[in-house]
């Protein structure tokens, strides 16, 4: 969700939009931490004028929701 956020940030589309959410996943994947994603987003999105503490909480309202999804069993 945050990559698809950030993407559509960063203007872009479809298959660049898709690339982008899913490399945020998958790069390093196993060696990967919130903060490093916090970090690659926030630099990403610094040339749209986007703050580190906007993604941040982004960030943390899509965990919010994947986590009651998932408790939910959806």
């Amino acid at each position: 969700m945050l990559g698809n956020w950030a993407a559509a940030q960063l203007g872009l589309t479809e298959d660049a939009a898709g690339t982008y959410a899913n490399e945020l996943v998958t790069t390093n994947l196993g060696n990967q931490s919130d903060d490093d994603i916090l970090r690659k987003v926030s630099k990403d999105l610094a040339q749209k004028n986007v703050s580190a503490q906007v993604v941040a909480l982004k960030m943390e309202e899509f965990y919010h929701f994947a986590l009651s999804q998932i408790q939910a069993g959806n």
